[in-house]
Formats: C-alpha cells, structure tokens, sequence
C-alpha cells in the first residue's frame, strides 16, 4: 500500500489511492480497488495510458488530470474515479 506525505506543493494534486492499483495489458488499463475488489477499465494508447499512470502516481493538478483524460478520449472517467475510490 502506498503512502502519501501532503505538504504545500502536493496538498492540492491528484494521486492514485492508497488502495489503488494499476495494471496495462496492451492497449487496456486496469485500475482496482483492492479494497472493493472493484475495477474500471480503460482502453486507449498504451503510451497514453502509461503517462496516465505515471502522473497520478506522482501527482497531477485538476487542469492536467483533466486534460489527459481529454486526450484518451474519457473526459467522463473523472466523476468515476472519484465515485471508485481511484485517487485521492
């Protein structure tokens, strides 16, 4: 499990969830829940995926989170990783 020290620059950033995990097959993401067991998937470009991954992993502003969700054409996906516990 990961843990995350907030401090003035990453207090107001987006990260994974603690409880989070990611997973790329191909062209697919797989983001779950390991304490709800829940998992969403996302296809699109793997590079897109994997810098998605890499930026919630070191924290992304609201305006860039909403941007690459934009380009991997989920713009919706935000509402539901909220909702799913996906990052915090």
């Amino acid at each position: 499990m990961k843990q995350y020290i907030y401090n003035v620059d990453t207090i107001k950033k987006n990260f994974l969830a603690s409880y989070a995990d990611t997973i790329i097959k191909e062209n697919k993401l797989f983001l779950v829940n390991i304490l709800t067991d829940r998992q969403i998937l996302v296809e699109g470009s793997h590079s897109l995926l994997e810098q998605f991954v890499l930026k919630l992993e070191n924290g992304i502003s609201d305006e860039e989170l909403l941007y690459l969700l934009s380009e991997m054409g989920v713009q919706n996906l935000l509402e539901v990783l909220l909702r799913e516990g996906m990052i915090e």
